[in-house]
């Protein structure tokens, strides 16, 4: 008899240990761990879209209140699901929509089934962990480029990519996105610089950004122009001879074409 209470006891203890594995804590959408890695448009709609259903009064405020409110009411979920579709695909643009719809739902799989495992693909070789204006050889493209490659490719693509350097790469590297960001690119360039130099460069620099991602960028520092100098015209002795009002006419005039743009993707030299 009490072999068989011990027997009893032992398998409920299993039972009891087996039941606390695979416990899982229901958390808000935003607090799951892969809803960090979507795009910030992806995001908002998700978000939102959770939220209004406390908003209307539908479910409670609570984590598990609400998320049982959604994820156990198949009506309610099918609902939740085609307003954050239909967010996804007016907010994050026409050339990733159907990726970012696809992540989102799987946000919503993992919101609605806490144990299962889902992950997305994220770069593991050659993966880009610094964003284009981060990258030592920006310095290459005259400051009138930079700016543009800034705005073109960073400020264009915020909302629509993922926070992180890598998946942003890997964001507005892909295919559907790279003639989109070369064209917007261009037009930057062109309203800011002089030349269709400083266009072909900053493009080329762009190009070569993406393909860091394969491991076959060179990002080769261009050779400097003819006459190159190492010092400005303010190091010269002949400028020392000069009247101080003379002095401060070539300062002015030299430096204020560097700052404005350069005839070369090697930048003003003076």
């Amino acid at each position: 008899m009490m072999r068989q209470s011990r027997c009893l006891s032992l398998a409920w203890a299993a039972a009891c240990l087996s039941g606390f594995a695979v416990a899982v804590d229901v958390v808000y959408v935003t607090d799951i761990a892969i809803f960090s890695i979507l795009a910030p448009c992806a995001k908002s709609a998700i978000s939102y879209n959770i939220a209004s259903e406390t908003y209307n009064s539908k479910c409670g405020d609570a984590a598990t209140d609400l998320q049982s409110c959604i994820c156990s009411n198949t009506k309610e979920l099918q609902s939740v699901n085609q307003r954050m579709t239909s967010a996804v695909s007016s907010s994050c643009g026409a050339t990733t929509a159907s990726d970012d719809v696809w992540s989102a739902s799987k946000v919503m799989d993992k919101y609605c089934n806490p144990g299962k495992a889902v992950v997305f693909a994220t770069p593991t070789t050659n993966a880009v962990n610094a964003f284009i204006t981060e990258l030592a050889e920006i310095s290459y493209l005259p400051q009138c480029a930079q700016s543009a490659v800034s705005y073109a490719v960073m400020g264009d693509n915020r909302e629509y990519c993922p926070e992180d350097a890598s998946l942003f790469a890997s964001c507005v590297c892909k295919d559907a996105k790279v003639k989109a960001v070369s064209q917007s690119l261009s037009k930057s360039v062109r309203s800011s610089c002089t030349n269709n130099d400083d266009v072909t460069a900053a493009v080329g620099f762009f190009g070569e950004y993406c393909a860091m991602g394969n491991g076959t960028t060179s990002f080769a520092k261009p050779a400097g122009p003819p006459g190159d100098m190492t010092y400005h015209i303010t190091g010269l002795p002949q400028f020392k001879s000069l009247n101080t009002c003379a002095q401060s006419g070539v300062s002015s005039a030299v430096f204020a074409v560097r700052l404005i743009s350069s005839s070369s993707p090697y930048g003003t030299t003076s």
